[in-house]
C-alpha cells in the first residue's frame, strides 16, 4: 500500500517520508545570512521549517546539521552518486537520466521490492532537488 503522494510505501509504525524529503532539501540548503533573518544572528535562529526537518545549528561545531532516518540514507547516497546525471533542455534541467539510474540499481542486485522502494525514494529526492536547482537559477 502506498503511504504518501510520492508513491513511497509506508514505513513500520506508519512513519511518513518527511526525513527523506528533509534530507533532499538539506542537500541544497544554504545557511541563512543575518540579512535573510531580518537582522537576527544565524546562530540564534531556527525557522519552523528547520525545526520540522531537524536541521539545526551546533554551536560547538559552528555548523549546521540534519538528522536523517537510517533507511533514508541509501537513496540519498544514490542521488549524491548520480547528481550529475540530469537531463537538460532549453529551460534547464527537467529530470534525472533514468537509463543511468536503472543501470546503477541493477548493479546493486536488489530484490524487486527493494528496487521499487529505492526508485520511489530517489524520485522524491529528485523532485526536491529539481525545485532547489530551478529556484536558484
Amino acid at each position: 500500500m502506498l503511504g504518501d503522494p510520492h508513491g513511497l510505501p509506508e514505513r513500520a509504525g506508519g512513519r511518513t517520508q518527511g526525513k527523506l524529503i528533509g534530507g533532499a532539501q538539506a542537500l541544497y540548503w544554504k545557511k541563512p545570512t543575518t540579512e535573510d533573518l531580518g537582522g537576527f544572528d544565524p546562530e540564534d535562529y531556527a525557522s519552523p521549517e528547520q525545526q520540522r526537518t531537524s536541521v539545526y545549528y551546533d554551536v560547538d561545531a559552528k555548523d549546521w546539521f540534519f538528522d536523517l532516518w537510517e533507511e533514508n540514507w541509501p537513496p540519498l547516497q544514490l542521488y549524491i552518486q548520480l547528481q550529475t546525471q540530469w537531463r537538460v533542455g532549453m529551460a534547464g534541467p527537467y529530470g534525472l537520466d533514468y537509463n543511468v539510474i536503472f543501470h546503477e540499481l541493477d548493479r546493486q542486485g536488489l530484490d524487486r521490492e527493494a528496487y521499487d522502494e529505492m526508485l520511489a525514494a530517489l524520485r522524491v529526492v529528485e523532485e526536491f532537488a529539481l525545485k532547489a536547482i530551478t529556484k536558484s537559477n
